[in-house]
């Protein structure tokens, strides 16, 4: 006869066994950095994680992973990010590919571990009290009620709020303004024509982009007048026929 309140497979209770609430976790890493929690003007309002208008946190990144054994680090690490706002696309370029270069490894797997390693990589004055702020964030969070995916998705959003070069759609615009084509290297002049419009937040393929291509060829005017004349009817056309016309 069994006693009551269950037998020897019965699991213990744990109040945080359940999945994590990523309100909570937000308001971990807003309160960490001296930000009101749920503030309308920071992440964490109405809505998705970001507020108003965004997606809701998907389920699978609030699912607890179990702490893993030894860590075995492989690949090349990300270059230090000293807080250098125009640097911080590329370290976090840098960071993504190291961690996709160790997944499978044991330890990878958590994504508290994710916030630490990342850490590892942001030294300098500069960015010390920011670091110091997610190392409290860290020693708060439950180890496995909160070793969800969200908590390291949200560590990459609050590092994006904090460094991202404001300025840099600013500056792609005015690049693009004076983007020219030199003769014959279209191919080049494509390749940066299509990375300043991602920058300055254009949609690739827009007719407006196909006056801003048109716009750079003015720099050899046969070159835009054979191409204009062959009246491209999008911009994948655009290009295919100011090759044609470069080349012939």
């Amino acid at each position: 006869m069994i006693a009551e309140g269950g037998g020897d497979d019965e699991p213990p209770l744990n109040p945080r066994s359940q999945t994590q609430d990523p309100q909570q976790i937000r308001d971990t890493f807003d309160i960490a950095l001296g930000w009101a929690p749920r503030s309308p003007n920071r992440p964490g309002g109405p809505g998705g994680p970001g507020g108003p208008g965004e997606p809701p946190v998907p389920p699978a990144h609030l699912i607890p992973i179990q702490p893993a054994g030894e860590l075995k680090q492989a690949s090349m690490t990300p270059q230090p990010f000293d807080g250098e706002r125009t640097k911080a696309e590329a370290f976090l370029r840098e960071l993504r590919l190291y961690m996709m270069a160790n997944q499978g490894v044991p330890g990878f797997e958590s994504p508290i571990r994710h916030v630490a390693i990342a850490l590892t990589f942001i030294k300098g004055p500069k960015v010390n009290g920011w670091v110091e702020a997610m190392l409290q964030v860290l020693e708060q969070l439950h180890p496995i009620a909160d070793n969800v995916e969200y908590t390291y998705t949200n560590f990459l959003n609050h590092f994006q709020t904090q460094f991202t070069d404001s300025t840099k759609q600013e500056t792609a615009q005015a690049t693009l303004n004076k983007h020219q084509f030199k003769f014959p290297f279209i191919d080049q002049y494509i390749s940066n024509f299509e990375t300043l419009v991602r920058k300055a937040g254009y949609t690739v393929g827009s007719r407006e982009l196909m006056n801003y291509f048109l716009k750079g060829l003015k720099t050899a005017p046969n070159v835009m007048e054979r191409v204009v004349e062959k009246f491209p009817s999008d911009y994948q056309d655009l290009k295919d026929k100011a090759i044609a016309v470069v080349k012939a």
